[in-house]
């Protein structure tokens, strides 16, 4: 708990993955994946405590050495490639009412981000409460390379700007963008309820490096997140 925002974080972990078979169990540098945010969701200072949705018996039995709560097993319904991690989260904030829990905070953690620290939830935790305006909080990335620099083909073939930004425009002057990383999304449950999203109107942003910000959907991601490991960059 931090301050008055009691806090569940909650795991979402499907079965099924056709980018990686059983990725979210797959070995990655020693252990399952998951086991990697597992780990640091338990060594942060302010979560109350760690749930796990998944519809997969393996998966759950992949987490039974440690302290995490498996409350249900979610429905087929919630598991295949055309339920929204919406539908699944407004699933689990109904099991937490149904149950009678206090939680007022729910923190999304997702297993494809290996590299988020404990330090990095905390303070990211703690931004968010300290900002009075705050409705969520997401974690992003700078861009290496600007979209503002991107260009579309049109139908004949030919490229036109994405943007407004001349060519010739000198790199330091386009401003900084960041894309959001997938490592963390925070929000207060009863906004989570209302605007059944975590891009509210007021997002607050948390910035974490590149190198930590690996979001493991396909098999080169999964090399490149190897290679940054063995290279100690993480």
């Amino acid at each position: 708990m931090y301050k008055n925002k009691k806090i569940a974080a909650l795991i979402t972990a499907r079965g099924g993955s056709k980018g990686i078979p059983r990725k979210n169990i797959i070995n990655f540098c020693g252990k399952p994946l998951i086991h990697w945010t597992v780990e640091s969701a338990l060594k942060s200072k302010y979560i109350d405590k760690i749930f796990l949705s998944t519809d997969s018996d393996e998966i759950i039995n992949s987490v039974k050495k440690f302290p995490v709560e498996v409350p249900f097993k979610r429905p087929k319904n919630l598991a295949s490639d055309k339920a929204t991690s919406t539908d699944v989260i407004l699933h689990f904030i109904d099991y937490l009412k149904k149950s009678g829990n206090d939680y007022n905070t729910l923190l999304l953690l997702q297993p494809t981000s290996p590299f988020r620290k404990s330090e990095q939830i905390d303070n990211s935790i703690k931004k968010f409460v300290a900002n009075k305006e705050a409705l969520s909080l997401i974690s992003v990335t700078e861009n290496i390379k600007s979209p503002y620099l991107s260009r579309k083909i049109n139908q004949k073939g030919f490229i036109e700007n994405l943007f407004d930004v001349k060519s010739e425009k000198r790199r330091q002057d386009i401003p900084i963008t960041y894309f959001i990383n997938g490592a963390i999304y925070l929000i207060d449950i009863k906004n989570f309820e209302k605007y059944k999203t975590f891009q509210t109107p007021k997002t607050l942003s948390y910035i974490m490096p590149y190198y930590s910000s690996v979001d493991i959907d396909e098999p080169v991601d999964l090399k490149i997140a190897e290679l940054y490991y063995k290279q100690k960059l993480v």
